[in-house]
């Protein structure tokens, strides 16, 4: 059970602590709850405010520069860190998601416009989807993935 307020500054008045709406007897009832002796800690934590999407652009930004120039710096290529992260640090037992999936392709499959940035679907024309898709299946094809043509008359 959490509850969430605002320090007072005052531990004297009121225990140095605000609560927020229906905090308080959101606590109070979970306490009442309890059988009477029962061993329970209460802990009290800061909360900082969320970082703003400029913040955590920022963040990000210079994280991807860092961990570029350090691989560089030690030689680190795809392949090298893809066999590390396969043998020693990729979570097992995870089940694939879309979200995961359609990464995975635009990284192993990217595919850019005329000025040579890389695009999403939704901004591939057909031809360029059609590569997309054909190189993905190509690619997942030796593990045993049978991926369809997709029915030409799908909107029809």
């Amino acid at each position: 059970m959490k509850a969430y307020g605002i320090a007072t500054g005052s531990s004297t008045d009121d225990g140095g602590f605000n609560y927020a709406e229906n905090s308080q007897l959101l606590a109070k009832d979970y306490l009442d709850s309890l059988k009477p002796g029962q061993l329970v800690r209460i802990e009290v934590v800061q909360q900082f405010p969320r970082k703003t999407k400029k913040q955590l652009g920022n963040i990000f930004g210079n994280m991807l520069e860092g961990v570029i120039a350090q691989s560089n710096d030690q030689g680190i290529d795809v392949s090298s860190l893809l066999a590390y992260l396969l043998d020693k640090g990729m979570p097992k037992g995870v089940g694939l998601t879309k979200d995961f999936l359609l990464e995975l392709a635009y990284m192993v499959c990217p595919t850019v416009d005329k000025d040579g940035r890389r695009i999403t679907l939704s901004k591939m024309d057909t031809q360029q989807a059609n590569n997309f898709f054909e190189r993905f299946r190509l690619i997942l094809g030796p593990l045993g993935i049978d991926i369809h043509d997709p029915n030409p008359d799908f909107n029809k």
